[in-house]
């Protein structure tokens, strides 16, 4: 079997992608829906199986899972904010899938509006009451602002008002994950999410992803995500789930 068939025992009936088994005609399944779901097509991509078809369906994906261009929710029709990790999912997947115009809407939403991502009033930086969402401002982690502006391909190297955040951005990557234990698998998957969205068009960045790299394969050995993902997903192991046997570092 391959990854195109094996996913499918992870799929929900709306074609999103969750980290365990769930049935044919299961619904919302996951919190993080959109997170796995880039995960896949990125697999699918480094794995030189994927097509334009594929890209389509993701995007589309994306789309259902946003209130507007840029405001991207956990699920179709939820309005309760998104995970930070679900968005540097979907900038990485921009990345690696060569679409550009996810990202840059994301990118454009927050600039106008100041890094806000408010679900509950779009557009708009404060609640409909005036009061402050503070935990909608996810341009509080800068690097996630760098993510967008590598992957929607806004970022050059001479544009030097960027240049704060990218080195903030490779100090996170290369700082990444030490001294964690093989356990902790979530921060290594989002840091490898992060360095996918970044290293093609970040020098400084891909210089800190070698370090991160090292790191994972001191960690883990040669199978590196391979084996994170057999800590993460489900069936939990080396190969019991697709994660685990098709993740391409």
């Amino acid at each position: 079997m391959a990854l195109r068939d094996e996913i499918k025992a992870y799929t929900d009936s709306n074609g999103y992608i969750n980290p365990n088994p769930v049935a044919p005609d299961a619904g919302r399944s996951s919190d993080n829906s959109t997170m796995f779901t880039s995960e896949y097509y990125i697999m699918l991509e480094k794995l030189l199986q994927s097509n334009s078809s594929d890209h389509n369906q993701w995007k589309a994906l994306i789309d259902k899972s946003s209130i507007m261009p840029g405001l991207t929710v956990r699920y179709p029709s939820d309005t309760a904010l998104d995970a930070p990790d679900n968005i540097y999912a979907i900038l990485a997947a921009s990345k690696i899938l060569n679409q550009p115009g996810i990202a840059l809407s994301i990118l454009n939403y927050g600039i106008s509006n100041l890094g806000f991502f408010n679900t509950t009033n779009p557009n708009h930086i404060r609640n409909t009451d005036c009061s402050w969402n503070w935990s909608a401002l996810q341009w509080r982690q800068p690097q996630q602002l760098f993510a967008a502006a590598c992957a929607s391909n806004t970022y050059k190297w001479w544009k030097i008002w960027y240049k704060p955040i990218e080195i903030i951005t490779a100090l996170v990557i290369a700082t990444s994950c030490m001294n964690s234990p093989t356990s902790d698998a979530d921060p290594r998957r989002l840091s490898w999410l992060l360095i996918q969205a970044t290293k093609d068009s970040s020098w400084l960045c891909s210089l800190a992803s070698k370090i991160w790299y090292k790191r994972l394969y001191k960690d883990y050995g040669s199978d590196g995500m391979r084996a994170v993902a057999a800590v993460y997903y489900s069936p939990k192991g080396l190969g019991n789930n697709p994660f685990s046997k098709y993740w391409v570092d």
